[in-house]
Order: structure tokens, then C-alpha cells, then sequence
């Protein structure tokens, strides 16, 4: 005999009814007002509804137990004992967008027989966004051209008198300039969740290449890294043709098959097909991994550079364990594949 769940219960569950015999627990929500939330509302300068969320329970197996309107789930829902992953998301984001940050929290809760669990979400930022400032010079000389910002996620072409905020989930942007079929990758970011990049770019007249220099100041609603990136005189193009225009580990995907100069900070060694060792000792003297910073500890965000005889000695990791943390310079060639990362082989030169 089956026992129908009644009033508001009925919009819980896409599952109607429950067994006499299955032992049940109950949940609630509530959504905890965060100052994130209100600075949000005031500079979009209309109200963030959080009835209007969007609201996902989901059982371990991945079977949906509810998901919809935040403002239109019942009071109280009426789940079976088990493991539970709920989401909250302030709106539906798969690829980039303008002025559409991203708020959100998940849970992954276990209730058992006779549990009445209240869930409380404090949401952050979920994507991060970028906004461009483009100077009259860097018009003139480049105003030809579109500039997109690319990720795995999609593209968006960001105008030059463009004064929206482009957001994106967390990951890596590049900066691509296209004229025709030709496109060419000015630089490339990592984006972090809850980060506002605001990038300042400026050229010489010439418009000959890129040097980056960064400057930081953070507020206390977001991190807002306000990035000066100059094009022209005294720099050069990122291309990896000399140690002063060396390639960053964000931008070596890009350069499969090249040989070239690439720049990072020593992070770990040891590698195996799945694994890196941040940690001194170290065991092998044939390889390290380097990243775009030295507090990296994520594997995904590393390249694989290959230590050859001619300069073994000089790095590797065993008997130079001080090199970890350390910025270093090399010369190789960037491969596909190495330690199932990007990679960088038969390296001949190094500046550190």
C-alpha cells in the first residue's frame, strides 16, 4: 500500500509517493544574505530574487529529486534516508556572457530515517568576469581588428568602446586579435570564481609586441585584479623568440610543435602519468613541472619540462632542491604530451 505525499509535497518529488516501508527524512532550505548578494543588487540597480534561483536535488545515483524555482519548492521535502547533492545557481550559465555573474552553493548532505536536515546556502560568485579598457593609441593602431576573448566555453567579441563586464566560468582566457581568417593570441589568463579582471591595454605607434606588468588591489566584495598590459616599445610580442618575449605557461597550448622560450615558476617533480610531487626530497633529476605561479599545487594548471644532460645538472630538483618556488626560463620544444601534460622537450638553454 502506497501512501501519497499531499498539498505541497505533491510539487516535491517527481517521485509521488513513497513505500510504507522506505525510511524517510526531511529536508529544508533557506538561503543566507550574503554581502556578496547585496552589492550585487545595488550595482545591478534591480533586485536579486532569490525566488527566482534555481534550485537541484539530486540523489547519489544522480536521480532528480527536485529541481526548479527556488520560490516554488515545498516547505519541507520528503526524501528517502541516503546521499543528496543540492545545488542553488542564481541563473542558468553554460557559456560566456555580458553582466551575468554568477551566484551559487552546493551541499552534499547525508540524511538517515527520522532526520530533519535544514540546508543553508551562503552563495558566492561562481564564474569571474573581465572588463577592458582600451587606450586612443592602441585603437588607432589595432582598430582594424576584433579582439575575442576565448575559452572552452565559447568566445565573446569584446568591443572597443564595449563597458559591460564579460563573464566567464573559472579557467583560462585568451586574448585573440582576428583580421580576416588570421587571428593572433596577445596573451592568456586564468580566471579565478569570484575574480574581476579589469585589463588597461595601451600601444606605441608602431603596436611591435607585448610586455605585461601587473599591479593587484583587492576589495572586499570581490577580488579585482586591475591588470596594466602594454603593446609596444621596450617589450615585444609573447611569441617565445627570445628570453624577454618568453611564452607563459598559460599560452603554451597554443604553441604546440614550436620551438621556443617559456617562462614559470618550479612547482613540483617526480611526475608520473597522474601525479606530481610538490614536496622536496625528489627522486628524479630528468624533469619538473613548472606554473604561472609558485603557490600552484593543481596538476591541470602545470607543464611537464623535460631536463636533457646538457642542462640536467644545472636544474633538477634533486640536488637543487632551493629551485622549488623559483622563476626559471627555458628553451625547448613545446610538445602535446609529456607526463600526460603539455610539455616541454629537448630543452638547450636556460636563464634563471
Amino acid at each position: 500500500m502506497k501512501r501519497l505525499l499531499c498539498g505541497g509535497l505533491l510539487l516535491l518529488l517527481l517521485v509521488s509517493c513513497i513505500d510504507k516501508e522506505q525510511k524517510v527524512a526531511y529536508l529544508t532550505f533557506s538561503i543566507e544574505r550574503s554581502p556578496l548578494v547585496e552589492q550585487i543588487t545595488k550595482s545591478s540597480l534591480k533586485l536579486l530574487d532569490t525566488n527566482n534561483f534555481i534550485l537541484s536535488v539530486k540523489s547519489a545515483s544522480g536521480k532528480v529529486i527536485y529541481e526548479g524555482s527556488y520560490g516554488k519548492k515545498p516547505d519541507v521535502m520528503s526524501v528517502p534516508e541516503g546521499i543528496y547533492q543540492v545545488d542553488i545557481n542564481s541563473t542558468q550559465f553554460d557559456q560566456p556572457m555580458f553582466d551575468k555573474p554568477l551566484l551559487g552553493d552546493y551541499r552534499t548532505i547525508s540524511v538517515g530515517e527520522g532526520d530533519n536536515v535544514a540546508v543553508a546556502f551562503m552563495c558566492k560568485r561562481q564564474n569571474g568576469g573581465i572588463k577592458m579598457n582600451f587606450s586612443d593609441n592602441y585603437k588607432r593602431v589595432y582598430g582594424s581588428k576584433a579582439l575575442y576573448l576565448e575559452s572552452d566555453q565559447g568566445d565573446l567579441e569584446y568591443g572597443y568602446e564595449e563597458r559591460r563586464t564579460a563573464y566567464f566560468k573559472p579557467g583560462y582566457v585568451s586574448f585573440v586579435n582576428r583580421e580576416g581568417k588570421s587571428s593572433e593570441v596577445l596573451f592568456t589568463k586564468e580566471i579565478a570564481a569570484g575574480e574581476i579582471l579589469t585589463i588597461n591595454i595601451d600601444t606605441s605607434d608602431d603596436g611591435s609586441g607585448i610586455n605585461s606588468n601587473f599591479s593587484i588591489s583587492i576589495d572586499t566584495s570581490a577580488v579585482r585584479n586591475v591588470i596594466p598590459i602594454f603593446i609596444g616599445d621596450g617589450g615585444g610580442i609573447e611569441d617565445g623568440s627570445c628570453k624577454e618575449r618568453a611564452l607563459s605557461v598559460d599560452a603554451v597550448r597554443h604553441n604546440i610543435g614550436q620551438k621556443v622560450w617559456v617562462k614559470g615558476y618550479i612547482v613540483g617533480g617526480d611526475l608520473t602519468q597522474n601525479e606530481i610531487s610538490y614536496k622536496a626530497p625528489f627522486n628524479s633529476s630528468t624533469h619538473f613541472a613548472i606554473a604561472s605561479k609558485p603557490s600552484v599545487w593543481m596538476r591541470d594548471f602545470c607543464v611537464a619540462v623535460e631536463l636533457p644532460s646538457k642542462v640536467r645538472d644545472a636544474l633538477n630538483l634533486v640536488d637543487n632542491p632551493t629551485l622549488l618556488g623559483r622563476m626559471v626560463w627555458v628553451y625547448g620544444t613545446i610538445v602535446e604530451t609529456y607526463f600526460n601534460l603539455n610539455g616541454v622537450k629537448s630543452v638547450s638553454d636556460y636563464s634563471l
